[in-house]
């Protein structure tokens, strides 16, 4: 949680407590996706599980904003591709279109930090079945804003723990600096 990790200050054990908790939550939390999706019929539960990883931080602000950049990359990356597979097709100009269009508007917008992720749905909504199969790629779209959502999740529920650990630490008394 909050500067455990390498932090020499903090008492060894409580950083192993808290890896442990840490650990513990976030592999459920996969395994309950994986469990759902799968139960669902659906197999993109390897996106949803990865953006939970790539989302969730001990901060849910800097949580949410990760989420958020991830997401709004995604769905751009997604929707330029479906623009470029309708007029271009799975060729090469498409992806080369289709990959610039995007990096363009992810700079230009602000989404540079989701350009990886913006990339990588052009390159699997151009990659998908050019018979118009376009459910595993519709399908990642979803599963990242779910793995999204549920890392937010988590980040509060760290963020939740930490405060309390805290909050129980120091009897619940926090000074205040005016300064």
């Amino acid at each position: 949680m909050d500067g455990t990790s390498d932090d020499p200050v903090v008492p060894w054990r409580r950083r192993v407590v808290d890896a442990v908790l840490q650990t513990g939550i976030f592999v459920a939390a996969a395994v309950a996706i994986l469990w759902s999706f799968r139960s669902g019929g659906f197999s993109s539960a390897g996106w949803a599980v990865t953006s939970v990883a790539l989302v969730m931080q001990d901060k849910v602000r800097t949580s949410g904003r990760t989420a958020l950049l991830r997401v709004c990359a995604n769905l751009t990356g997604a929707l330029v591709a479906f623009g470029v597979l309708a007029l271009f097709g799975a060729t090469i100009p498409g992806y080369v279109i289709g990959l610039s269009v995007t990096g363009l508007f992810c700079y230009l917008a602000g989404l540079s930090e989701g350009i990886r992720s913006a990339y990588v749905s052009v390159i699997i909504v151009i990659g998908a079945d050019p018979l118009g199969l376009l459910a595993p790629a519709v399908e990642r779209v979803g599963a990242v804003l779910v793995g999204s959502v549920v890392g937010i999740a988590l980040s509060l529920a760290f963020e939740a723990i930490d405060r309390a650990r805290k909050k129980r630490e120091g009897g619940g008394i926090t000074e205040r600096v005016d300064g």
